[in-house]
C-alpha cells in the first residue's frame, strides 16, 4: 500500500492503459487524485482509498470507471467518469462530506455498493447520469441531506431510470430527474422532507411530476 498526506496517480501517457489499483492507499488532509485520460480507471481487491481530505477519481471521455474496492473520505467524494460509472457491492463510498458522481454522455450509471454521505453531519449525494440510471438491493443511497438523482435529456433519447435499492435522505429531500421513466423495482425511499419525482421532456423544461414511483 501506499501512505502520504496527499496522493496524485495518474496515467497520462497516449498508451491506452488503465489505471488500476490493486493496493491500499491511504493519505492526509492533501486528499487522492486517481485519474487516467486514455485508459479506465479501476480499484480492485485490497485497494481501498482512505483519506481524510478529498477523494477525487477521473477518467476522460469513453473511458469507465469501476469502483470494487472502498472508498473513504472525510471532506467529500468527486467522481468524474467520461464512460459508464459502475461500484461493486465491495465498493462502497463514505464521505462526511458530499459524494458527487457523474457519467459520460449515453453511459450508464449502475449503483451496486452502498453509498453514504454526511456520515456524522449534513451533506448530499448527487448524482448526474449520462445514460441511465439503476441501483440494486446492495446499492443503497443514505445522505444526512439530500438524494438527487438525474439522468440526461439530449431532447431525443430516453434515459430511464430505475430504482432498486434503499434510498434515504434527511430534511433536504429526495429529487428524480429522468428524461425517460422513473421505476421502482425494489427498495425503500425515505426522508424527513420532500419527496419529488420529475420526467423532463425538453431540455430546460420544468417537466411534469412522474407517477412512476409510487408514494410513500
Amino acid at each position: 500500500g501506499l501512505v502520504g498526506s496527499e496522493m496524485c496517480i495518474r496515467d497520462s501517457s497516449n498508451s491506452n492503459l488503465d489505471a488500476n489499483i490493486q493496493g491500499a492507499i491511504v493519505a492526509g488532509t492533501g486528499g487522492i487524485a486517481l485519474s487516467s485520460t486514455y485508459g479506465d480507471v479501476y480499484t480492485s481487491g485490497v485497494g481501498t482509498l482512505t483519506t481524510t481530505g478529498t477523494a477525487t477519481i477521473n477518467s476522460y471521455t469513453n473511458h469507465t470507471v469501476d469502483i470494487q474496492a472502498a472508498v473513504s473520505a472525510d471532506i467529500g467524494i468527486d467522481i468524474n467518469s467520461g464512460g459508464t460509472f459502475t461500484n461493486t457491492n465491495a465498493g462502497t463510498l463514505t464521505s462526511n462530506g458530499e459524494i458527487t458522481i457523474d457519467s459520460g454522455t449515453d453511459d450508464a450509471t449502475l449503483i451496486q455498493g452502498a453509498i453514504s454521505a454526511g456520515v456524522g453531519g449534513n451533506s448530499n449525494i448527487i448524482i448526474n447520469s449520462g445514460g441511465t440510471f439503476a441501483n440494486t438491493s446492495s446499492g443503497t443511497l443514505t445522505a444526512t441531506g439530500s438524494v438527487a438523482v438525474k439522468t440526461y435529456w439530449n431532447g431525443v433519447t430516453e434515459r430511464n431510470l430505475t430504482l432498486g435499492g434503499n434510498i434515504t435522505a434527511g430534511l433536504d429531500g429526495i429529487k428524480f430527474t429522468s428524461s425517460g421513466t422513473i421505476n421502482q423495482t425494489g427498495g425503500i425511499i425515505s426522508t424527513t422532507g420532500t419527496l419529488s419525482a420529475v420526467k423532463v421532456t425538453a431540455p430546460r423544461a420544468e417537466g411534469k411530476l412522474e407517477v412512476g414511483v409510487p408514494p410513500l
